[in-house]
């Protein structure tokens, strides 16, 4: 839970590929989806261009419902940004 929120809470070790995986998947149990991306090699702006690229694909009918956060680095320093703000 986040500030009283159900999330469903994900993690990334693997390559951009497994975010999709993960993002998909987390929809599936409920709209309100936090990953942690957990590979150095991967950056916010990759995480953005992903995100984007899922939920305007038209195989995505889940719309904008629900909110998404995601970290990225080694849990020092993280950025965050929340879906509905950024994808539309």
């Amino acid at each position: 839970m986040v500030d009283g929120v159900l999330f469903e809470f994900k993690t990334v070790t693997g390559g951009i590929g497994k975010i999709e995986k993960h993002f998909r998947d987390s929809h599936k149990q409920g709209p309100n989806t936090f990953i942690r991306v957990a590979n150095p090699k991967i950056t916010r702006a990759d995480v953005l261009r992903k995100l984007s690229g899922i939920v305007n694909s038209n195989d995505y009918c889940r719309g904008f419902e629900g909110t998404v956060i995601f970290t990225v680095g080694n849990g020092k320093t993280r950025d965050q940004a929340e879906a509905p703000r950024f994808l539309g």
